[in-house]
């Protein structure tokens, strides 16, 4: 989970730094991360995908009526995740 843990990490990110009308608080951490532009497209695709599958992982854990750990199928999104993430920095 290094990966993730690098681009979601730093609770200090300025919501500011890259301006206004540049994506939510998890496009901005990846930008800030990644030293990317906010504006960058990979970074809003890489934020809604992760965001979709975690809700996803959630949700199936959810119908499983909470027989394993909610970290195994998280745990799964990072995993799928991860290569994502080094990629943009």
């Amino acid at each position: 989970m290094p990966a993730l843990w690098r681009f979601t990490s730093d609770s200090q990110a300025s919501p500011d730094r890259h301006g206004p009308g540049c994506g939510g608080p998890s496009v901005r951490i990846l930008a800030a991360r990644a030293g990317r532009p906010a504006g960058d497209i990979q970074l809003h695709l890489v934020a809604a995908g992760l965001s979709a599958a975690l809700s996803e992982a959630a949700r199936y854990w959810a119908e499983q009526d909470g027989a394993s750990p909610l970290t195994a199928p998280m745990d799964q999104v990072v995993t799928t995740f991860e290569p994502l993430l080094e990629g943009l920095g």
